[in-house]
């Protein structure tokens, strides 16, 4: 990564590199190629552990809400109707507040700016209201009917917020991210991966190589060093007892070699639904 930073940095946010065509995260204001985000529902996201072990944690807790103070509330509230929030007020939810209990329709994205995206966990029982969010603000819960649907806020460099309400996990499994965000935008979002995925690939080949020319086998540098290990170990014998004894030794090791091969070959040709056998 040191070789990289001429053109890109990371420790700074994750850059959307891919998002599925069709999916919930699509539209108007959702995520696009090349967005940098900074944090989601209000945790910091510096680098690819970070976006998991947060997305991870949106998944598997219940909702979070938003700190706010009862004026803002009542100010921002939304009437009519029989239910919460009515029907034709597609930009807004109803939220609970964690400390009546009173559930109040609000304009999700004006709600979020006005309270500044100061996010709370009023799930947590073992805090006080005072601990949550202070003595004069509450936790407003955003409600929906299964609990599956989050209201997940995402927080992008130099763009909106992202809000995306669903499942959690189709943000995960509908784009993907890089750590690198490139510092001009004609630089490709997906080359620094692919680079660092070589160098991995050509490191791990060579490791791999490596241990294998030890191996005494015909052809490779394991059968002398099996001959000098055999003539300092076993100085006694005569010379064409220790070339017999390096002879079994390198045979040995040349046929678990190709036992691996051939092994290896069944496995591929035979194992799982696309294998070359299983048409």
């Amino acid at each position: 990564p040191t070789l990289l930073t001429c053109g890109y940095v990371w420790g700074h946010g994750v850059a959307v590199v891919r998002v599925e065509l069709g999916s919930s995260l699509e539209g108007p204001s959702g995520l696009m190629v090349g967005d940098v985000i900074m944090d989601i529902q209000g945790r910091a996201v510096n680098n690819m552990r970070d976006y998991k072990v947060v997305l991870a944690e949106v998944i598997t807790r219940v909702q979070g809400g938003l700190c706010s103070e009862e004026e803002l509330v009542q100010e921002l509230r939304v009437t009519g109707g029989d239910k919460c929030c009515p029907g034709e007020r597609r930009d807004s939810l109803c939220f609970v507040s964690s400390r009546t209990g009173q559930g109040d329709c609000l304009p999700v994205r004006t709600f979020i700016s006005r309270t500044g995206g100061r996010t709370c966990d009023s799930w947590d029982p073992f805090d006080s209201q005072e601990d949550v969010c202070g003595e004069k603000s509450a936790c407003m819960v955003p409600q929906f009917g299964d609990n599956t649907t989050k209201l997940v806020l995402v927080r992008r460099k130099e763009q909106k917020d992202f809000l995306f309400i669903g499942n959690p996990a189709e943000i995960y499994s509908h784009s993907e991210v890089t750590e690198f965000v490139p510092k001009y935008s004609f630089l490709p979002l997906y080359l620094p991966d692919m680079l660092v995925k070589l160098c991995n690939y050509v490191g791990s080949f060579s490791a791999a190589l490596a241990v294998l020319n030890v191996v005494p086998s015909f052809l490779l540098d394991g059968q002398h060093m099996a001959r000098v290990l055999v003539e300092m170990m076993l100085s006694r014998l005569t010379e064409p007892a220790r070339a017999k004894v390096t002879l079994a030794v390198t045979g040995f090791g040349t046929a678990l070699i190709f036992s691996n091969i051939l092994l290896g070959l069944k496995s591929v040709l035979t194992s799982g639904p696309g294998s070359l056998v299983n048409f």
